[in-house]
């Protein structure tokens, strides 16, 4: 799977079997011809995507990434119910207590923030996943 930047509020999520969009000015998440804007489970090309009105979960590849669409602030105990495990946190900035509450193995944002490196692209696999938080910024 392949990560990249579109805009200064978008990700690309390439996929072996889709493309997916998430749109964090729209709350949207798009798998092929097909948007999520709103709150339900979809399966659409091998991907899964749960909407709710504050992040969307997403399975790809088998790996469960989510994309927080609220600005840090602390979540309440049953949107964590909801979000369940995460192995990758698509964020537009840096956000400690959330990551604290989710224990994503990547962070991935698109804000610079302190000695993260920079990358154009974030190519991970379900078996490739680190065994220790790590922040990725894509430029």
């Amino acid at each position: 799977m392949e990560i990249i930047r579109l805009s200064e509020n978008s990700f690309k999520i390439k996929g072996k079997l889709a493309v997916v969009v998430v749109d964090f000015s729209d709350k949207k998440t798009t798998v092929g011809d097909f948007s999520v804007d709103s709150p339900g489970e979809y399966e659409i090309a091998g991907v899964t995507v749960f909407g709710a009105i504050n992040f969307h979960k997403i399975k790809i590849d088998g790996v469960d990434v989510c994309c927080l669409f609220a600005d840090g602030n602390k979540l309440e105990q049953d949107q964590l119910d909801l979000i369940g495990n995460v192995d990758i946190l698509l964020v537009l900035k840096k956000a400690d207590e959330i990551v604290t509450q989710l224990e994503p193995l990547v962070i991935v944002t698109l804000e610079k923030s302190g000695t993260i490196d920079s990358q154009a692209k974030f190519v991970i696999t379900k078996d490739k996943l680190p065994e220790t938080t790590t922040y990725v910024h894509l430029s």
